[in-house]
């Protein structure tokens, strides 16, 4: 990391990718020398950073052209660059070295254990740590989009208590409560399912003095907003036992699954984003199925049935791709172990736990069709010299 950007003074409070793709958006966008511009840049500095380092840092930086020394010889219009937006072209390149959190030395119990890895904590704790969190997106302006912004000079029309029950079924649940949450753990997993639905992050704001009423929020993005919130409570999860975390993708999108570690996660995410128009649907119905709360061996069977659908479609592919032998085994399985046909001649006496192994084989089969037909079209694309 350069010097400039100390670890203590950037860590981002935004997942990394978003942040990346947002500050190229801004560097890249032709306002640059509008007051709004500045703004939109000041907002994503003081909102991706916990720390004013980097806003005040933008703000005390000279907008004046100068010369890049470091391009090549050419006329001074050609390469003029102002200095604040060196400044984020410097911030943005260093990206992938900005902490999401201070690495602290491990206490005393934590170096007893292999891996150093810090401690699971308690539901008490974990309501109150996500209480505090949705405070400080509130104060943020990510529910000012569905609550409205309860302003000295107009009041809010909506009561957000309202909005809350009519989507779950509780009442009286905003402002929140610890005590509350913790008491009925259903209520709590619920109350996290439905945030996410009125969460949308805010690009722009404006500043209102008048009796301490502070920033009025605008132009929110709902997909960048529920993007930080589920990274944010998936992060937060990671360090309790329930083993749930918010799905980013597919069918389920935005309501607690069962976790099934970060590889896994991540070839769901994979292969959803890689499907085509044709298999996208059965795939996200299909992961659905198997990683809803309570999932029978019926509603697993079924996800693996759809998933080896998708790969009858691909048959001619895994032909030329895989030898013959493993691309009858994939099918084997599907046609002789009581999953599709379900006849006297299938193999049905094994035990349920072999379906998720068929589940997560043919989810990343597919994956790999998808990475053959991705390889297989930019060959086709490169010209023959």
């Amino acid at each position: 990391m350069p010097g400039t950007f100390e670890a203590e003074d950037h860590v981002l409070r935004w997942p990394r990718e978003l942040f990346r793709r947002r500050l190229a958006e801004l560097i890249n966008a032709q306002q640059q020398f509008t007051p709004g511009w500045a703004e939109e840049v000041e907002l994503l500095l003081d909102d991706a950073f916990d720390g004013n380092r980097p806003v005040d840092t933008f703000r005390s930086t000279s907008n004046s052209p100068v010369i890049d020394p470091w391009g090549p010889a050419e006329p001074a219009n050609h390469k003029q660059i102002p200095p604040r937006r060196r400044y984020l072209v410097d911030l943005l390149q260093a990206a992938d070295s900005l902490p999401h959190e201070v690495q602290r030395r491990p206490y005393r119990s934590q170096r007893g254990r292999p891996d150093g890895t810090a401690p699971t904590i308690s539901l008490s704790a974990t309501v109150a740590r996500f209480t505090s969190l949705i405070i400080d997106l509130d104060e943020r302006g990510y529910f000012e989009r569905a609550f409205q912004k309860d302003c000295v000079d107009d009041a809010r029309s909506i009561d957000p208590s309202v909005l809350i029950e009519e989507e779950i079924g509780v009442p009286d649940l905003w402002p929140l409560s610890v005590d509350r949450l913790i008491d009925d753990l259903d209520v709590f997993m619920d109350v996290i399912e439905v945030l996410g639905e009125f969460v949308a992050a805010p690009q722009s704001r404006s500043n209102h003095g008048y009796g301490g009423c502070g920033w009025h929020h605008r132009d929110f993005n709902i997909q960048m907003g529920r993007d930080i919130y589920f990274w944010l409570i998936n992060r937060l999860l990671d360090r309790t036992t329930f083993d749930l975390r918010l799905a980013t993708s597919g069918e389920d999108r935005g309501r607690l699954v069962e976790a099934h570690g970060d590889a896994r996660n991540d070839l769901v995410t994979a292969t959803i984003e890689g499907a085509d128009e044709d298999t996208r649907s059965p795939i996200e119905h299909a992961v659905a199925l198997f990683r809803r709360r309570g999932a029978t061996v019926e509603d697993k069977r079924s996800a693996c049935t759809t998933l080896a659908g998708v790969l009858e479609l691909r048959r001619s592919l895994l032909k030329e791709e895989l030898y013959r032998r493993d691309e009858g085994a994939l099918f084997q399985i599907a046609n002789e172990f009581d999953l599709r046909h379900r006849s006297e001649s299938q193999k049905g006496d094994y035990d349920p736990v072999f379906l998720d192994w068929i589940f997560w084989w043919y989810l990343g089969t597919i994956e790999l069709t998808d990475r053959v037909v991705s390889r297989q079209a930019e060959s086709d694309s490169e010209p023959p010299f």
